[in-house]
């Protein structure tokens, strides 16, 4: 594990974006209010294209964003399982976590002595606390949902996670957007932009182009 940072850290948690190719733009848009809040960026998988971690790579220091495979991540070099230490604190990320039946003893018994476990898949928000009987140990169990597709979930979703002095200090589920950025489940992107509504140029499925890229990146936060 590496210490990415000392004292009170922000740690931003992703999961399920599922956006393609020149997409990245439009999770940015969505999540700007989030970024600004970040020191860290953890993604729980199912990015699926690296663009996205590029984008979210331009809003924190070098070397703070981290992300594991997911289903959907084809081609992506990431790893299935990843653990960091940030301020302290052990987090550990996986994607699948499996059927949600035994799921708080399955993570306890992946990750025995992880303080947080970020995780993703279900696009459902959700946050337990797990406290080993042995010796009072206690786990966060975190998915953030979906910030772009939030299928049963009631709305799209981030988290955030604030570590201070190596403790969890706060997880906090943020509801952000109204509308899906992405198509549902079996839907193509092509389907996802005949569908999508009329914008104010009488395009479909489109959104405003990205801003440029910045010349060089700040770790100074807003």
């Amino acid at each position: 594990m590496t210490e990415e940072t000392v004292g009170r850290t922000n740690v931003l948690l992703l999961a399920d974006t599922h956006l393609g190719r020149g997409q990245a733009c439009r999770l940015m848009t969505r999540i700007a209010g989030e970024l600004r809040r970040a020191d860290v960026i953890l993604h729980a998988g199912d990015i699926t294209d690296a663009s996205v971690l590029e984008a979210l790579a331009m809003h924190v220091p070098d070397g703070c964003v981290h992300a594991v495979l997911g289903n959907n991540d084809h081609g992506l070099d990431l790893p299935a399982r990843h653990s960091v230490e940030i301020d302290g604190c052990a987090v550990a990320m996986v994607h699948d976590t499996g059927a949600a039946a035994g799921r708080t003893a399955r993570l306890r018994r992946w990750f025995p002595d992880a303080d947080v476990v970020l995780f993703g898949h279900s696009h459902l928000p959700w946050h337990e606390v797990d406290v080993r009987r042995s010796d009072g140990h206690v786990q966060h169990h975190v998915n953030p949902g979906s910030a772009t597709l939030r299928r049963r979930a009631p709305s799209c979703t981030v988290a955030h996670l604030v570590v201070e002095d190596g403790a969890v200090a706060a997880v906090d589920h943020v509801p952000v957007g109204s509308a899906p950025l992405g198509p549902r489940i079996g839907e193509s992107w092509r389907q996802f932009a005949d569908e999508a509504p009329l914008d104010a140029g009488g395009r479909r499925g489109t959104m405003p182009p990205c801003p440029p890229k910045p010349s060089s990146k700040s770790s100074t936060k807003a």
